[in-house]
């Protein structure tokens, strides 16, 4: 019942960074990055089903500063593998941010990486997204329009419900 309690508050939603590092938490090309983690996992792409959920309020937004930084004076430039703290990298060499339309550049080449080039299962849940905010992004994203849902207050634990018998069928 408290996720039914949840309420969406202002401010950068940076969906872009987060499913970078969401699909690098499944990705084995990060497989002994994670301290504490067993040395096996995250296991093979084709060894283990791989599904990303992505919740948010819909607003894709990009701004200069990754984490706090400001990539012109923190970051190396070039490929993204060589720019610290993001190395290793399974995104493209341009995966930084500065403005909304890079913002939404990178999360869909985030989600294209995530689904079409490794076959994770992306299910993405727009939560409370107000009517001036653009939905196509999170459709784009999710591995089918059947993969997509929004929910308003009192329906996040019933698309959560859905997405939890997808995984059961897959």
């Amino acid at each position: 019942k408290a996720i039914d309690n949840m309420t969406a508050t202002g401010g950068s939603t940076r969906t872009d960074v987060a499913t970078a590092w969401a699909l690098r938490a499944v990705s084995p090309k990060w497989r002994g990055i994670y301290p504490g983690a067993p040395a096996h996992l995250p296991a093979d792409y084709g060894d283990a089903i791989k599904v990303l959920v992505i919740m948010t309020d819909g607003a894709v937004t990009g701004e200069l500063g990754l984490y706090g930084y400001d990539p012109r004076t923190h970051f190396t430039p070039g490929p993204a593998a060589n720019r610290a703290p993001l190395a290793p990298s399974v995104f493209p060499e341009d995966f930084y941010l500065t403005t909304f339309d890079d913002g939404l550049r990178n999360f869909l080449k985030a989600c294209d990486t995530a689904k079409n080039k490794n076959g994770v299962v992306v299910y993405t849940v727009g939560f409370l997204i107000e009517k001036d905010k653009p939905r196509q992004g999170l459709k784009d994203c999710a591995t089918t329009e059947d993969h997509y849902s929004f929910a308003e207050s009192g329906e996040l634990s019933a698309a959560f419900d859905r997405i939890a018998l997808g995984i059961e069928s897959l």
